[in-house]
């Protein structure tokens, strides 16, 4: 897995990856009223099991060379590590 550091405070540009669908499930419930207003995400991961088909479709595509989502983390370690809502797609916002 590849990460691209996004400067001195330890925030990473990496993939989401289905093994990542509970944490984004979590991301985005709790602040899925927000989310929900701009876009799509907040219906297609309505739970852990649609987050995960939701990412593993990207995965699926990114295996054939297609779409891909990527989430920023921000904390060095695994118990600290949050994507945020700016998730992206092909170069466009979902």
């Amino acid at each position: 897995m590849f990460a691209i550091s996004l400067g001195d405070d330890g925030a990473e540009l990496r993939p989401l990856e289905p093994w990542n669908a509970e944490e984004c499930f979590t991301h985005i419930d709790r602040s899925r009223e927000f989310i929900g207003r701009y876009i799509g995400l907040a219906d297609a991961a309505a739970d852990p099991d649609s987050a995960r088909a939701f990412l593993q479709s990207y995965a699926d595509k990114t295996a054939a060379d297609g779409d891909r989502i990527y989430g920023i983390w921000s904390g060095g370690n695994a118990d600290r590590r949050r994507p945020v809502p700016r998730l992206r797609r092909a170069g466009r916002h979902l």
